[in-house]
């Protein structure tokens, strides 16, 4: 055993709910929870994942609200919805102050371009309340389309998913000091990992695997991977320990502005 098995761990990239689209097994806040508790987590920032209209958000955040102290939640929202979204989502934003984090975007998915006219008012209310943002970043959806957004609302708390196209995640996070990006890009790239500590530094990269979708599973269930991962994360890093324990969970407590372990 290394201090690997048993160092603090928060993940901010894991998917919850129930998913329409045929990628079983089904993975319920409960369920999620018992694979993070059976690998040590301290804590975990579950993304809702429910396709079918209209997003059952109350749900969510009453599972999330009982396992508070092991996960926080992040709303589903998109520009084709957003006005009836942030209806519904204000009043439980007041009801759920410890389980709402913020929003979850996947523009490539949904089918739109991030822009002041797409998402404006979801950035909006996202610092009106002090909530981060997390959006899915891909080829069809590239980092730099946030950069109107960011130059109106600097103080965004916003976490760039995959991190694809290095050289605008790298301008992003050099230009707007409240952007992170997560460890899941094209399973734990090394080389993007190791340019953005050295460019942009060490701080702005959190432990997020996108869970459970690429964790292996057999007879129905999700195995656990999230200690895996962090091995194979501080092969990346030399084993650098007071690189990897900012990344495993200091990181995440600094973003997310709360003491998680």
């Amino acid at each position: 055993m290394t201090w690997i098995d048993t160092c603090p761990l928060i993940d901010i990239h894991t998917h919850a709910g129930s998913e329409k689209r045929g990628e079983s097994p089904a993975r319920t806040v409960a369920e999620i929870i018992r694979l993070q508790r059976s690998e040590q987590l301290n804590y975990g920032i579950l993304l809702s994942r429910e396709f079918s209209e209209p997003i059952d958000h109350r749900a969510f955040l009453t599972e999330i609200a009982a396992h508070k102290k092991q996960c926080g939640g992040l709303l589903r929202v998109t520009p084709h919805q957003s006005d009836a979204h942030l209806r519904c989502i204000r009043p439980l934003i007041q009801e759920f102050p410890e389980s709402v984090l913020g929003f979850k975007l996947h523009p490539a998915r949904d089918n739109y371009t991030v822009n002041l006219n797409t998402v404006d008012d979801i950035c909006a209310c996202a610092v009106e309340y002090n909530l981060m943002i997390g959006t899915h970043t891909s080829v069809k959806s590239p980092a730099c389309d946030w950069l109107p957004l960011l130059e109106k609302y600097p103080t965004l708390r916003l976490l760039l998913y995959h991190a694809h196209h290095p050289d605008d995640i790298c301008e992003l996070l050099s230009d707007f000091p409240h952007t992170r990006i997560d460890t899941s890009g094209d399973a734990f790239n090394p080389d993007t990992l190791i340019r953005v500590a050295h460019t942009c530094g060490h701080d702005r990269i959190c432990f997020g695997i996108d869970g459970p979708l690429a964790f292996p599973h057999a007879h129905g269930h999700f195995l656990p991977h999230y200690r895996q991962a962090a091995k194979e994360i501080a092969g990346f890093c030399s084993n650098d320990r007071n690189l990897l324990e900012q990344i495993f969970f200091k990181n995440a407590e600094a973003f997310l502005g709360k003491i998680c372990i």
